[in-house]
């Protein structure tokens, strides 16, 4: 699965690997 979504600090990252991204996304939230 591949997309496109913007990252906390406005960049736009393009992703390949989905639960993955949302991994490293909830790991830099804590």
């Amino acid at each position: 699965m591949s997309g496109a979504t913007i990252t906390g600090d406005g960049r736009i990252a393009l992703i390949l690997d989905v639960p993955s991204m949302l991994k490293r996304y909830a790991a830099r939230r804590i």
